[in-house]
């Protein structure tokens, strides 16, 4: 379920850059020029990076899943700070 979830994330994502720089072609035309520009190049890399991003973590988890390196949660259950009263205290 996450792997299809970062994958429709990234298709997600991937289809945000094309917005933005559709977007911002036509608010650029339309007079607007600050806000087509601002769409254009920081809108469409920051969802260009997100969609990488999903991309690369789906993989990692494909990855462990078929070498078999992923963590149950028997091996989360004996850590030392399990048992202390102070660890996460205010």
């Amino acid at each position: 379920m996450r792997n299809l979830s970062l994958n429709l994330a990234a298709i997600i994502s991937l289809l945000g850059m094309v917005v933005c720089l559709c977007m911002g072609v036509v608010i650029t035309a339309s007079g607007e020029a600050l806000f087509g520009m601002t769409l254009f190049f920081l809108g469409s890399p920051v969802c260009l990076a997100l969609a990488v991003v999903f991309d690369y973590v789906a993989e990692q988890l494909r990855l462990e899943r078929r070498t078999g390196r992923f963590r149950s949660k028997a091996d989360v259950i004996d850590t030392p700070w399990e048992d202390d009263p102070e660890h996460g205290a205010i």
